[in-house]
């Protein structure tokens, strides 16, 4: 019969011995902070075209009253 070796879980006690199995591979550097986006410049504005005068709308003929 033979003996399990145990199993490596994530503990404080292995936690010594994971820095050496990456330690040939060097850190990522922490990543730098993007600088703020300079702000777009409003867009021009687009002319708009000229409002034609409306035709004036034809009078009505006035209705002819009853006649009491």
């Amino acid at each position: 019969m033979f003996t399990v070796p145990p199993v490596i879980t994530a503990c404080p006690t292995c936690c010594t011995t994971l820095p050496t199995l990456f330690s040939k591979w060097p850190r990522k550097p922490p990543p730098e902070p993007d600088p703020e986006p300079e702000p777009e410049p409003p867009p021009d504005p687009v002319p708009l075209p000229a409002l034609e005068p409306l035709e004036p709308l034809p009078e009505p003929d006035p209705a002819p009253l009853p006649e009491p």
